[in-house]
């Protein structure tokens, strides 16, 4: 007698062969680079967390650079920590730093001949302290200095602080107040010192409107100039959520991003200025879909660049501006927001940080980012640039992602279980109708026939699901070209369905002749819940992925 396969251990194979093809899916998207040219994240550091995740949104890290490294501080949930990092990504020097304070926010520099780390943060009841500490060893070198409570809002420098009340707008600057200018309902507000002047500007409501005010101090605190940047149309919903001010040759560059509650669309205005010809303004307007902008100036090959990220994985659009031309960098036109990956990530990640340093070596300056991701009371700290040392670097998996990467294939496909109900309700309804209809009006015929009612319903099932495949699946094929080369075409989608259902249908026919005399809605529900697994299996990379 012609021994047959068990449909026990097709299935067990099939389901092994399965997950190995997902693992892969997953380690060709962990170790895929970035469209921006930079490099994969490489983790820098991780610790846990506590509170709300708001607490530490793109406010608890800081970094102070050098030539060719930089000086990184992060806040976790009990203590802060610091250290060098290298550019390609090597910690050294690694401190605790002498203080009990629980950290909300912060931001410090290292004076230059010095080895102290000034520090400016507030805790987590709205106080705001000034300290000093050894880079050396961590230790504090005086006792912290309160600064202010529960201003409105607050802006951290890295040697000051600027806050508002309910009615002025004060900067902190080496232990002095001064106030710069009254103004009610202050929303946001940010600060440039370009080393001879300083620069404020912020948002406030006033007289039904929301209003931009920019102000150029000279360094010993007495206002120079005061003049709006622009009127925006009051309304309930729209609200300024972000701002960003730099300052380079002369010109000043602000940009504001303005939040409707209703539509979740993000309004951008983008101003460059003369500092000695304030009327001489450029402005330009955009608008976003994003569910949160963060606008980050930087200087690349001497140009003013404005990087727009947002939270969810963070992608990257990058405009220059001088004298007022804005250019996107991706598509030429400034009006459409198009972005380029800058990581990988799934996970909510904060407000990353642009910068370029020296690369020892080669004396090349190159591109970096540091930003953070927080999961599960977790928060890792990564770095990203275009040094071609951290993008070989990045390519080399190490043991920790391996064991993140066979979690997260033995989990992938649960979140997405509503796939399975959307296919049964794609299946059951027509074969339930066709049953429903076979029992009332042809009941001796169903009862005599129960095996053609059975196979009928299988080719419904059949049917059905690649309609639902054309339809949920074929509809992405322009995501495919991400895909490894055995999925990423619409043939092969086909193949691999077609050939999963063979499969199933084997285990289905094995296990009818194994258990002769099964009813009909058992067999049926066993041919139903094997193809389903192989399907959602299968499937599960387009949808996650895509």
């Amino acid at each position: 007698m012609k021994y047959i396969l068990s449909w026990k251990a097709v299935f067990a194979v099939t389901v092994i062969i399965l997950f190995s093809l997902l693992f892969f899916v997953l380690y060709i998207d962990l170790m895929k680079l970035p469209d921006s040219g930079f490099s994969r994240g490489i983790e820098i550091e991780s610790y846990e967390i506590t509170g709300e995740y708001e607490d530490y949104y793109s406010k608890n890290v800081f970094v102070d650079l050098r030539h060719d490294s930089i000086f990184l501080a992060y806040a976790d949930s009990n203590s802060v920590n610091a250290m060098n990092v290298s550019s390609t990504g090597l910690i050294n020097d690694k401190i605790k730093l002498d203080t009990t304070a629980s950290i909300l926010s912060m931001n410090g520099h290292i004076p230059e001949n010095n080895n102290s780390l000034k520090l400016i943060y507030e805790d987590r009841n709205q106080n705001f302290y000034e300290q000093s500490f050894s880079v050396e060893n961590g230790q504090s070198l005086n006792e912290p200095m309160k600064i202010t409570s529960s201003p409105r809002k607050a802006f951290i420098g890295t040697d000051h602080l600027i806050y508002a009340d309910e009615e002025a707008v004060f900067i902190y600057h080496m232990g002095k107040h001064t106030k710069v200018t009254t103004a009610r309902y202050i929303e946001t507000l940010t600060s440039y010192h370009d080393g001879n002047q300083w620069f404020i500007t912020f948002t406030n409501y006033d007289q039904a409107a929301y209003r931009q005010k920019l102000l150029i101090l000279n360094d010993k605190m007495e206002l120079l100039q005061e003049f709006d940047l622009q009127k925006y149309a009051g309304s309930n919903s729209m609200r300024p959520s972000e701002i960003a001010l730099f300052v380079h040759h002369g010109r000043y560059y602000s940009t504001t991003v303005f939040k409707d509650q209703k539509s979740g669309i993000n309004y951008v205005y983008m101003f460059d200025g003369s500092i000695d010809h304030s009327d001489q303004l450029e402005t330009t307007k955009i608008t976003s879909k994003n569910f949160s902008l963060f606008p980050t100036y930087y200087l690349r090959n001497g140009n003013v660049m404005i990087a727009f990220s947002f939270d969810t994985s963070i992608g990257r659009v990058d405009i220059q501006t001088s004298g007022g031309q804005f250019t996107n960098l991706v598509t030429s036109n400034v009006d459409e927001m198009t972005f380029k990956t800058l990581t990988n990530t799934i996970h909510p990640s904060v407000k990353p940080i642009f910068f370029e340093l020296n690369d020892a070596p080669s004396t090349s300056r190159y591109q970096y980012l540091l930003f953070s991701e927080i999961s599960k009371g977790q928060s890792t700290i990564y770095l990203s640039s275009n040094n071609p040392e951290l993008i070989d670097k990045s390519l080399k998996i190490n043991s920790k992602e391996i064991t993140n990467l066979i979690l997260t294939t033995l989990t992938t496909f649960l979140p997405l279980s509503y796939i399975g109900l959307i296919l049964e309700v794609y299946i059951l309804v027509p074969i339930l109708i066709f049953v429903l209809i076979a029992s009332m009006f042809y009941i001796n015929w169903a009862e005599r026939n129960g095996n053609k009612l059975l196979k009928i319903s299988i080719v419904l099932h059949v049917i059905v699901k690649f309609i639902f495949v054309n339809s949920k699946i074929i509809g992405q094929t322009d995501k495919f070209k991400n895909f490894p080369f055995f999925i990423n075409t619409t043939f092969e989608v086909y193949g691999w369905g077609l050939l999963l259902t063979a499969v199933a249908l084997y285990c289905f026919i094995d296990y009818s002749k194994r258990n002769r005399g099964t009813h009909y809605m058992k067999s049926y529900i066993f041919f139903n819940v094997i193809d389903l697994i192989f399907f959602v299996m299968l499937y599960t990379p387009y949808l996650f992925l895509s």
